[in-house]
């Protein structure tokens, strides 16, 4: 009698510590799903994906001659995940790196940043401290202006949705312009609203008088 419940008692803790590992490796961090996947750094999905399916081998298989789970554990396990909340979404908003040498940013994900004139917001894609140049994404309300400015060095603008006046001229969408050091841009305005890609200096002029 005494070894029967010596045995049922081992076998019940080996039922615990299995149920415990797999809830680790089940609940805690979930496989993600392939539109979680899109939004993950690549690298960090593959790393996290390979980790999830060794935990969960180590788990079956990390008790000795235990390698099929007890009965009614995938059960107990399902109904535990469904009472509880959804996992905490990746959802990246610097760039991450891609490879040694290549970083990529989620800019659909970035939250946008009022700036100081009103009617303008902007994510900040990309610096370059060395050349003192930043690449952000420029979003100009409609009845907007941006103030009048000397460049401090070569700006480039990529007009991605709506219209911009630059100069006396109308960009659209698709257009380009690129500016030289020294020169002078007033009267940048849009009527109908505008979304830029804007690689500019940091020793910009701004306020100048048109």
């Amino acid at each position: 009698m005494v070894h029967v419940t010596m045995h049922r008692d081992a076998a019940d803790r080996d039922e615990m510590l299995l149920e415990a590992a797999s809830v680790d490796a089940l609940e805690r961090k979930p496989l993600p799903t392939p539109e979680e996947l899109l939004r993950m750094d690549p690298v960090y999905a593959k790393g996290r994906t390979l980790y999830e399916e060794t935990v969960r081998e180590l788990a079956f298989s990390a008790l000795a001659g235990t390698r099929v789970p007890p009965p009614g554990l995938k059960s107990r396990l399902l109904a535990r995940l469904a009472s509880e909340q959804p996992p905490l979404q990746i959802t990246p908003q610097a760039p991450f790196d891609v490879k040694p040498g290549v970083v990529a940013v989620r800019s659909a994900l970035a939250e946008w940043s009022d700036a100081p004139v009103e009617g303008l917001s902007y994510k900040v894609l990309g610096r370059d401290a060395a050349q003192a140049r930043t690449t952000r994404l420029l979003r100009v309300a409609p009845g907007s202006s941006y103030p009048n400015h000397r460049h401090g060095g070569l700006e480039e603008v990529f007009v991605l949705e709506g219209s911009v006046h630059v100069n006396g001229i109308v960009l659209k969408a698709g257009d380009y312009c690129r500016s030289e050091a020294g020169t002078e841009e007033v009267g940048t305005h849009s009527d109908d609203g505008a979304l830029l890609l804007v690689i500019s200096s940091d020793a910009d002029e701004v306020g100048i008088e048109g």
